[in-house]
């Protein structure tokens, strides 16, 4: 994605100068969320976030890491009342909740600081800021959901366990 970023004064008309001269413009440019890179870092990013220590579990491998994770989620926030829900939405509101087993940033600032290091620049516009800010939660749920597939063996039954709030351990692993 391509970004025009005014290097001069800003100009009541884009690209024209009261006085007469162009305006100089300079590009930038940030991953796509859909790229190899952007997902490579975003998937780094949340399995160093995710720690078992505090719960006496080991979590060496992004294996284990998402395993963990998952069974914590499913143990507390899976519940009847929400189990017809999306797993995506229901991963989203529980990361909202700020659970111990996974530090994710959650205060505006840093939000938008991890965006610009994930997508690898150093400007945002306004709108896409709003829109990284409205989205955060939704958008690392989907991504944990992502990396699940590819690090967790029977990650499908898993997640469809959690979906109808059985017990992950039943799974053959």
């Amino acid at each position: 994605m391509r970004k025009i970023v005014k290097t001069s004064e800003e100009y009541p008309e884009m690209g024209r100068n009261p006085e007469g001269g162009q305006v100089k413009l300079k590009f930038t440019t940030m991953l796509k969320t859909n790229s190899s890179q952007y997902r490579n870092n975003i998937y780094t990013y949340l399995l160093e976030s995710i720690d078992g220590t505090e719960y006496q579990v080991k979590t060496d491998t992004p294996s284990e890491k998402m395993t963990f994770l998952l069974e914590t989620f499913s143990k507390e926030f899976i519940h009847k009342n929400n189990q017809h829900l999306p797993i995506e939405k229901n991963l989203a509101e529980w990361l909202s909740g700020l659970p111990s087993v996974i530090d994710l940033p959650f205060y505006n600032g840093d939000i938008l600081k991890l965006a610009k290091s994930l997508l690898e620049t150093d400007n945002l516009s306004e709108d896409l800021e709003d829109i990284i800010i409205k989205n955060y939660y939704n958008h690392m749920a989907l991504n944990l959901i992502r990396l699940c597939y590819r690090c967790v063996e029977n990650s499908t039954a898993k997640l469809t366990r959690i979906a109808m709030n059985l017990p992950l351990t039943l799974v053959n692993h």
